[in-house]
């Protein structure tokens, strides 16, 4: 303890731990989920929904080569088309463009220099490994055009067990709050340390109190926590 108070007074934001030490910090993982239902918008185009919001990208797979332009984004309207009709709010939305190749293709995103960089030098945002691109949560995925192709919601996360913990109830919306809560949890680990999701990539102590706090609930892996407590020190 003596140790690591000597280390946060210094301002060092890293502690070494023991080989194989079952709670050290473990490499963000990516999972690829395909979608739950496909159907067909008011404007006669195919929308693929992945059931709920994930930060990541999008896959196309196909034999076939050729443009596209397809719309990604957290929103459905009641004409089923993926927008974002709150311009001001933080709901995302790309209209993204290119040349899909043969065999399996990453769409690619522009960067959003708001998370490259932050609120201010006090609170950068957390950069993600190189080897993951550009990321940006999505659940729907509406083309406008493209060749015929599978699609792939590939979702970036730190490695938390799922399955550690479960929660029954004779109450279908109490259960449908704690799976929402529980999966949050998840799908916003992306950074590797708590962040509130893609609105500010950069951890807060207030909110990585209230992240570390409910993670416990569901998961005995502490390293995480850990992680987000030596960043805010």
């Amino acid at each position: 303890m003596k140790e690591l108070l000597v280390c946060a007074m210094a301002g060092a934001c890293a502690v070494s731990y023991a080989a194989g030490d079952p709670y050290d910090y473990k490499e963000l993982v990516t999972r690829e989920i395909v979608p739950v239902k496909t159907a067909v918008n008011a404007a006669g185009r195919s929308v693929a929904d992945f059931g709920r919001d994930a930060v990541g990208w999008l896959e196309l797979e196909g034999p076939a080569a050729g443009p596209y332009e397809i719309v990604i984004g957290e929103l459905c309207n009641a004409r089923g088309e993926v927008t974002n009709e709150y311009p001001r709010s933080n709901i995302r939305c790309q209209r993204l463009k290119g040349f899909k190749q043969a065999g399996r293709h990453r769409v690619e995103m522009p960067p959003d220099s708001f998370n490259l960089k932050g609120w201010d030098t006090k609170a950068p945002a957390i950069l993600l490994p190189e080897r993951f691109g550009i990321v940006t949560p999505f659940r729907y995925a509406e083309i406008v055009r493209c060749p015929p192709a599978r699609l792939r919601q590939i979702a970036v996360n730190y490695p938390i067990d799922m399955g550690k913990s479960a929660f029954e109830c004779d109450n279908a919306d109490l259960v449908r709050v704690y799976d929402f809560c529980k999966y949050s949890i998840l799908a916003t680990s992306f950074c590797g340390v708590y962040v509130d999701g893609d609105r500010e990539r950069t951890p807060y102590e207030a909110d990585a109190y209230i992240n570390q706090l409910s993670h416990y609930a569901i998961d005995d892996d502490c390293s995480l926590a850990r992680k987000s407590h030596e960043w805010l020190m």
